[in-house]
Order: C-alpha cells, then sequence, then structure tokens
C-alpha cells in the first residue's frame, strides 16, 4: 500500500509552466546542458533508453534529453510538469533567459518548439468547473474549437463525489484547453496537498502554436496577460438572450467573466500564423542543406541528379505558399490568408 504523502505549502492563484519541449539543431547533448543553465557540480544525469526515435537519452528530475540519429533530428529536450519545477529550481538561467535564447536560435532554424503548457492553478473558487460543464451541457459555451469532451469519475466510498474534467479542442491537436479538479488529481496518487480547492484550467500548445506563444513572450508580453488573451480567444461562457439568436453577441456568463476577465478586460489574441510567415531563402538553403542535406546527397548517389530533378519537376503544382512567394518576383509576391484560426 502507498503512503500518503501530505503536501505542505503555501498555495496562491497563478500561472505556471507546466510542460516545455523543444529541440536544438546543430549543438551537442552537453551543448544543451550548459544552454539548460544544468553545467554545474551537483547536477547529475543519468543514462535512459532511446525513446521518439532517437537512440540514447540522459534525464535528471524528469527532466530529459533525447539524442543520436539522424543529424536533421538535434536534440530533444522533454521538461514535464515536475521537470519544469525542478528546472526552476537547479537551472542557473530560469525560463525567461532559456526562452530568449530558443526564440533567437528559432531565427536561423536552430531551435524549434515541441510543446508548452501553461496552467492557472485556482485555490479560492475562482473557476466554477461545475458551471462550465453544465454549461457546455446546455449549449451556454461559444468557441473557436469544433470538438470537446466531458469525463466524470467517482469515488466508490463517497457516491455524491464526482470529479469532472472538460477538455475543450482535440487533444494531440495545436491548441487545446482542459480545466479539471488537480486536487482530485493529486489524491488519486495518494498525494494530498494542504489545500481544500484546486481547480487547474490550461492551455496546452504544440508547435507553430507554441512557436508563436514565446514569440509574443519574447515581444514583452508578459505572461498572465498572455494566458487570458489567448484563453479569451478560443472560448467563452455565455448567459442566453430571448432577443438575440446569434451566441456570439450573448454575454459572458458572470462565472467566467470573474475568472477569464480578472486580469484582462475582453481583449483576445490569435496564436495563428501564416504558413509564409518569415520564410526566406536563408531558412530554404538551411533546411536542404543541413537538415535534409544527408538524404539529398544519397539520393543524388544513388540515383543521379536527373533523376531527382525529374521527379521533383511534378511537385510544382503543389508548391506551399512560402515556396510561391520566394520563385515570385518581389512586388508580385501572393498575399497571405490570415482569415482564421490555426485551431483543431
Amino acid at each position: 500500500m502507498k503512503a500518503h504523502l501530505n503536501v505542505k505549502k503555501e498555495y496562491h492563484n497563478g500561472i505556471c509552466i507546466d510542460w516545455f519541449e523543444f529541440t536544438l539543431f546543430e549543438h551537442n547533448y552537453f551543448d544543451v546542458i550548459c544552454i539548460l543553465g544544468l553545467d554545474y557540480d551537483g547536477i547529475e544525469f543519468i543514462d535512459g533508453y532511446g525513446q521518439n526515435g532517437y537512440n540514447y537519452s540522459i534525464h535528471f528530475n524528469n527532466i530529459t534529453i533525447l539524442f543520436g540519429n539522424r543529424d536533421d533530428m538535434g536534440v530533444h529536450v522533454r521538461m514535464t510538469g515536475d521537470g519544469c519545477r525542478n528546472f526552476e529550481k537547479y537551472s542557473k538561467i530560469g525560463f525567461d533567459n532559456l526562452i530568449k535564447v530558443i526564440f533567437a536560435l528559432s531565427k536561423f532554424d536552430q531551435a524549434k518548439m515541441s510543446r508548452i503548457d501553461i496552467a492557472y492553478d485556482d485555490f479560492e473558487g475562482l473557476i466554477d468547473i461545475d458551471a462550465c460543464v453544465s454549461d457546455v451541457r446546455e449549449g451556454n459555451v461559444v468557441s473557436r474549437f469544433r470538438k470537446g469532451s466531458i469525463i466524470e469519475s467517482f469515488n466508490f466510498n463517497n457516491e455524491k463525489k464526482t470529479f469532472k474534467t472538460l477538455n475543450c479542442g482535440r487533444q494531440g491537436s495545436n491548441i487545446w484547453i482542459t480545466i479539471y479538479d488537480k486536487l482530485a488529481e493529486r489524491r488519486s496518487k495518494d498525494i494530498v496537498p494542504d489545500c481544500d480547492y484546486w481547480v487547474r484550467c490550461e492551455i496546452k500548445m504544440r508547435h507553430n502554436n507554441a512557436d508563436r506563444f514565446i514569440q509574443l513572450l519574447n515581444e514583452g508580453k508578459p505572461m498572465i496577460e498572455l494566458y487570458f488573451l489567448v484563453l479569451n480567444n478560443y472560448i467563452r461562457f455565455v448567459v442566453p438572450s430571448d432577443s438575440d439568436t446569434n451566441k456570439w453577441r450573448w454575454a459572458v456568463a458572470p462565472h467566467w467573466d470573474r475568472f477569464c476577465n480578472s486580469v484582462i478586460d475582453g481583449e483576445k489574441i490569435s496564436l495563428y500564423v501564416a504558413p509564409s510567415d518569415d520564410y526566406n531563402e536563408y531558412k530554404l538553403v538551411n533546411y536542404v542543406t543541413k537538415q535534409a542535406g544527408a538524404a539529398v546527397y544519397t539520393y543524388i548517389q544513388k540515383f543521379g541528379i536527373s533523376d531527382l530533378m525529374k521527379q521533383v519537376d511534378g511537385k510544382k503544382y503543389m508548391l506551399a505558399l512560402k515556396y510561391r512567394e520566394l520563385l515570385s518576383d518581389p512586388d508580385e509576391a501572393v498575399l497571405s490568408d490570415i482569415g482564421g484560426d490555426n485551431i483543431e
């Protein structure tokens, strides 16, 4: 039987990074350890198994570094929620500086975000998860997401006690939002926090949306402000109106207004990025010669450059916008269509 762990600490409403995952190119694993600010005595990485196509891994307190295989795979770093807390504790640079480094390297295609989760933890009853679930069931919600799910679990020893999770969006897509009973989750793992209420509202962003989020952070927006700007853009619980059939014009439900506008009043921001955003000749050359260079070289040696040109010549009609813009005259460049949000 597991021993119950009674966790005592100060609990205050606020946000934190709860997952952080990225890849660095043109760096070895020791370079990455230095970039993370974990290159000093007392930090010992332990050898692990290969994962996700990488041959090797090392890890320290839920911070995992994956490396070895093709050159274009780079070195991958994954921090779970506990890993993020340990990074904040042991790193010499912290998240603010790490994000600046990743953003700077990304301009030269030497870094790429895979995932960042931003969680708001509520210990005061600011987030009413029961009201959110009720609104979804009654259709009193507007969202840019097309799909979602409600998960309920119960305690066999207390049939009246149920635990709810509300997923907004499709899990694993470029962005989704989860609202859940964090206190119940911790108790299910035999961890008993010294608090009576803990609900978490978490925004999970991957790939382009994760890149866009750290770009906005580097433009100077405080993380808590950016969190609510994104949240307001993707979902809103509303009060039905007898005089207006358009849900998007309905007033925000008081329980949601109390939370989502507690920092930002009515503003919103999209994470959508046009496909051709900032794509240039340098990035094209860097990708073909470095990330895909080994594959291109092998193909030419095996089949010849004439065969390569024959194979790719038929792809002209499939060119993405960013490639069409590079081939066109600068004065006739195709304009980007940013009329929607990159959501699932």
